[in-house]
């Protein structure tokens, strides 16, 4: 009881947090991913590497310094010499993307889906 006024201010939110009905579903989601033998986790993590290492070599052919970082699912990439959030070659190289139909977060990690094929990588 001592806790309740602090507790009562606290705010919270994310996606899989704090309520039965999106924890139930990850639950299942981690079940159909289990059942195929992760098989869905495998094409992620192979499509992201693909990723990785075609943005790697494009970058670095058009003299172009860059770092990949991050899980081959959950991938980003940083221009050398920049700082957090201050960012003007990714958020132009983003835009560029953008403007191609490609989504790209100059200062969060992508997400590399199921849907994902070799042809979208490429």
């Amino acid at each position: 009881e001592r806790a309740r006024a602090g507790a009562g201010k606290m705010f919270s939110t994310g996606t899989y947090w704090l309520s039965a009905p999106p924890m139930a579903a990850a639950l299942a989601t981690l079940d159909a991913i289990a059942a195929d033998d992760c098989k869905v986790l495998r094409h992620m993590q192979a499509m992201g590497k693909k990723l990785m290492t075609g943005l790697e070599e494009t970058a670095r052919a058009a003299g172009f310094s860059c770092s990949l970082s991050g899980p081959p699912a959950m991938p980003m990439l940083t221009f050398d010499g920049e700082k957090p959030f201050q960012r003007p070659q990714g958020e132009k190289w983003c835009a560029l993307m953008a403007e191609r139909g490609f989504w790209l977060h100059p200062h969060h990690n992508w997400y590399i889906t199921a849907s994902h094929s070799e042809q979208d990588v490429e």
